[in-house]
């Protein structure tokens, strides 16, 4: 039985804020941003108790706690602590939010294996060495008195408007601090990854991620000079930690650019939005179109909608769950 435009409406809701990580997914597959940010649904598996809940990946998992443990030292140092600590306090913080993730699914790679609790200790401690809370280099910025660890903030984004309650858009985006460098503001991100820090490669693949111009523009809407970026690089491996720094900088017409091409994409996945609603129950292909490439298996990881949705002539949402991301919220989803 088909349903009424308003019934349509409340089940397929778009977003009244849009991120990075959704503009991202849109990039990689209309149709999978459809479901992840419209439809909302996440796979499920069964918990102890037999009830079906949303899969835990264990790489954002470890990026989260050890995310967790890096802003706690921070902000212990910033609050006056003294450095050892500031470092212990973190590590407790680091435990606990480990503690509160369990149980967490078995690796299913060798990169994912280096993923435990000793690893993110040994992370964190590294951490801390590599870039020491006293470094005049690593100094966060303080701003209306206020210590710029966890900036977060959310913009208008012009041209575009919801296209049911007709309210503008927002943009939104949390990073990890503001560091001072002698008056000079820079942006920090800190990533961990199971490659290869300290090549050309890895420091290269920033140069134009529009995580990081985004996060310029947001911080400029909030009268912080910024058109840099750093990134703190964290390898990951069984029995070692490797560390290093990239300068990712954004100019003023790259903010430009990046911003119209926000415009443009917003007012693409509206248009798709209202051609969906207006005939849900098209033969032709669906309004949120399929990528059908890459992104069907990346990184040797089948997408969570390949099989059961885009696969089978009749979709069977049986082992999915509604749970929209909000990026409002508080998280540590590390994208």
């Amino acid at each position: 039985m088909s349903m009424s435009r308003d019934n349509l409406i409340s089940t397929y809701p778009f977003p009244m804020v849009i991120d990075n990580t959704m503009r991202e997914d849109w990039w990689k597959c209309h149709h999978y941003f459809f479901r992840r940010h419209i439809h909302g649904i996440r796979p499920t598996v069964l918990d102890e108790n037999l009830e079906p809940t949303t899969s835990k990946s264990i790489d954002l998992v470890f990026g989260g706690v050890l995310a967790k443990g890096i802003e706690v030292t921070r902000k212990s140092y910033a609050n006056g602590e003294g450095k050892g600590d500031s470092i212990v306090l973190g590590a407790s913080a680091l435990v606990k939010a480990w503690m509160e993730e369990e149980p967490l699914p078995p690796p299913m790679s060798r990169g994912q294996e280096a993923k435990t609790l000793d690893n993110a200790l040994m992370c964190h401690a590294g951490y801390w060495t590599e870039w020491p809370l006293d470094d005049p280099m690593q100094q966060v910025a303080s701003i209306n008195g206020k210590a710029m660890i966890e900036f977060s903030g959310a913009c208008p984004i012009p041209n575009c408007y919801h296209p049911i309650t007709g309210e503008q858009l927002l943009y939104a985006g949390r990073f990890d601090s503001v560091l001072d460098r002698f008056g000079v503001l820079f942006g920090l991100d800190d990533k961990s990854t199971g490659s290869r820090v300290d090549s050309e490669i890895w420091r290269n693949q920033w140069r134009l991620r529009g995580q990081f111009t985004g996060y310029c523009w947001l911080a400029q809407s909030y009268d912080i000079p910024m058109n840099a970026f750093l990134i703190h690089g964290i390898q990951v491996q069984k029995t070692q930690c490797k560390f290093a720094e990239a300068l990712a900088e954004r100019p003023q017409w790259m903010i430009s650019q990046w911003l119209a091409q926000l415009e443009t994409d917003i007012i693409n996945m509206i248009a798709d939005y209202h051609a969906f609603i207006n005939n849900p129950h098209s033969q032709r292909s669906h309004p949120f179109g399929q990528a059908l490439g890459y992104a069907c298996k990346q990184y040797n990881r089948t997408c969570e909608y390949m099989n059961d949705i885009c696969a089978s002539p009749r979709p069977d949402y049986d082992r999915f769950a509604v749970t929209r991301w909000n990026p409002l919220e508080r998280t540590e989803d590390a994208t």
